[in-house]
């Protein structure tokens, strides 16, 4: 994940993920933000080939 992203907040990651999400036509994913040992976390839900399109676009992010 970028390290622009871990210098942002909940909110601003939040909003970032979804609209790259939705740009890349991934409209019912859900997205999990979290924080752990001061680094964010993110989970997806939905369907398997969803959520793999989704992790990919987050690996491809930074």
């Amino acid at each position: 994940m970028s390290n622009s992203l871990q210098q942002h907040g909940y909110t601003e990651i939040y909003k970032q993920l979804r609209l790259r999400m939705k740009n890349n036509g991934l409209d019912t994913i859900k997205v999990l933000v979290t924080r752990r040992a001061g680094k964010y976390q993110y989970a997806f839900t939905g369907s398997a080939e969803q959520v793999v399109k989704a992790e990919a676009i987050i690996a491809a992010w930074g």
